[in-house]
Parts: structure tokens; C-alpha cells; sequence
């Protein structure tokens, strides 16, 4: 994988977190592979994999419902090669959502099309909070996080009845 492609992945990753903050549901939609038969996702508060149908109703509930101002990043992040046209990440990320703050392990699988990179699946698993009220990665604010490294809803309606599909 050349130092190009990383830094693409790199940008991808880092526009997700503009596009998450900004409550751009169709910026964050174009940063994926969803037409490709393989694209699913995972989520922290949706047990089973999903496709693009769900995917395209969490962007829908976006564009009605999400105010900007959101926060997420991703840190620790590292990109990894399988093939000249498929790559991988593993970050943290950890968001701030009406207040309540989490954290996740993610894992990104990148497909290349026509010398184009787009996410093809994700998935995000919530690290379980501490004692405390912190999660096990600690607290990526408070730390100084600055997203992306230089160089390197349980039903279709929300998460437990907030109507929120981002939410737990």
C-alpha cells in the first residue's frame, strides 16, 4: 500500500468525523460502498449486521432529526494492507452524543473501485464504562485527542425507545 493510500483512508476517516459532526447525513453516505452487494455494518446498540437498507434509514433519521454539533474522533487509528484494492482499520473513537460520552473499538474494511477508496463495512463495539463513569480507553477529550494521527438501533425507530438510532 503506498503512503497515497494511507493518507486517502486517513482523509476518509477524518471526513467521516466532519461529516458525523456537521450532521451531513449524504457526506457521511458518500464515504461508503453502499450499493456494493458486500457493504454491512455493525453497530455498538444494533446486535445483528445490517445492510443498506438500514444503513440509508439511520442517514434519513439524520437528516430529520440530528442537530450539529455532535462530537467524534477517532484516534489510535492504523491502516493496514490485504490487497492493492482492500484495506483496513482499527481505531478508538469516542463520541459525544446530547452529553453522554462513549468509546468504541472500530474496525473499517476499505474497498478501492476505479482508484477510488469508499468504507465497505464497520463495526463498532462500545468498550464498557469503569468504575467512575470512564470507559476502559479512557478519556480521548480531556487527553487532548485530535482525531485522525498525522502520518499515519436495536429497531428500526432507535436505541431503547429515544428514538435514536445513534443512541443506546
Amino acid at each position: 500500500m503506498s503512503e497515497a493510500d494511507v493518507r486517502r483512508i486517513q482523509e476518509l476517516i477524518a471526513a467521516y468525523e466532519r461529516a458525523f459532526e456537521a450532521a451531513d447525513a449524504d457526506g457521511m453516505a458518500a464515504l461508503f460502498w453502499i450499493d456494493d452487494p458486500r457493504f454491512c455494518e455493525v453497530e455498538n446498540h444494533i446486535p445483528e449486521p445490517f445492510g443498506r437498507e438500514r444503513f440509508r434509514w439511520i442517514m434519513d433519521w439524520i437528516r430529520r432529526n440530528q442537530p450539529p454539533g455532535w462530537r467524534m474522533r477517532f484516534y489510535d487509528t492504523r491502516v493496514h494492507l490485504l490487497s492493492p484494492e482492500v484495506a483496513y482499520s482499527v481505531s478508538l473513537r469516542e463520541e459525544e452524543i446530547e452529553g453522554k460520552r462513549t468509546v468504541s473499538r472500530v474496525t473499517l474494511i476499505f474497498l478501492k473501485k476505479k482508484g477510488e477508496w469508499r468504507i465497505v463495512h464497520g463495526h463498532f463495539s462500545r468498550i464498557p464504562e469503569q468504575k467512575g463513569g470512564a470507559s476502559g480507553a479512557g478519556d480521548m477529550w480531556s487527553q487532548g485527542g485530535k482525531g485522525v494521527p498525522e502520518g499515519g438501533a436495536d429497531a428500526v425507530g432507535g436505541g431503547r425507545g429515544t428514538g435514536n438510532p445513534l443512541l443506546l
